[in-house]
């Protein structure tokens, strides 16, 4: 993934640096011919049409298996179709007799694909060095181990990602007066409720703190 995004920033650049030079050095528009416009028109839109379809199909995949490379893939699809899109912008702009249409629309395109590449390669780099997950997730493991009437507190929750699915340290306070094979009833039902709800969790370990220790081993 982290590669792909590095490709998609080198044809952000391209296509940039190939507007800049068409705003420096505008096609003639005299020179296109009509049936050459028509024809560029047409295979543009086919184009769009068709990388459109693969990157909606691919990124549908990917979010169902949380692949950040195969939603890189997908993001590759989409750089051809708004590169037609660019294509089908400069041929309209051709034949209006406005070349300068097609540089415009080359930095634009190249923007949106950066974005594009960013977010992709950012991801990537903080699954190799074992980011935390997003804060959204945090949110809903706190949430599922809170919803427990019986913890007292959570004390910790450390989470890092490898590749697409998460591992969690969990710290969390229960009553003292409760037997050890109670407390650890507690601790296996948050452990199968995680796991089993949220489909991103590949393990998650949970520590037992008793309640009145005021000095905990912080994960």
């Amino acid at each position: 993934a982290f590669l792909l995004g590095m490709m998609l920033f080198g044809i952000g650049i391209l296509i940039g640096w190939d507007g800049f030079l068409k705003i420096l050095h505008p096609a003639p528009a005299e020179l296109h011919m009509d049936l050459l416009n028509t024809a560029g028109i047409a295979a543009a839109l086919l184009s769009i049409a068709g990388k459109e379809w693969m990157y909606q199909f691919t990124i549908r995949c990917a979010k169902k298996i949380n692949s950040s490379a195969m939603a890189a893939d997908a993001w590759h699809h989409r750089s051809d179709a708004l590169s037609s899109v660019g294509s089908l912008a400069g041929v309209i702009g051709l034949r209006l007799g406005y070349p300068l249409v097609d540089a415009v629309a080359c930095l634009f395109i190249s923007r949106f694909i950066f974005v594009a590449a960013w977010e992709i390669s950012a991801d990537a780099f903080r699954r190799m060095i074992d980011a935390a997950c997003p804060a959204e997730v945090t949110q809903m493991m706190t949430r599922h181990i809170l919803s427990n009437q019986e913890v007292l507190s959570l004390d910790a929750l450390k989470t890092r990602m490898y590749g697409p699915k998460i591992y969690a340290d969990i710290e969390i306070t229960v009553d003292k007066n409760i037997s050890f094979e109670h407390s650890h009833e507690i601790a296996s039902g948050i452990h199968d409720d995680i796991e089993s709800t949220m489909g991103t969790i590949k393990h998650c370990m949970i520590h037992v703190n008793p309640s009145g220790l005021t000095h905990h081993h912080h994960i």
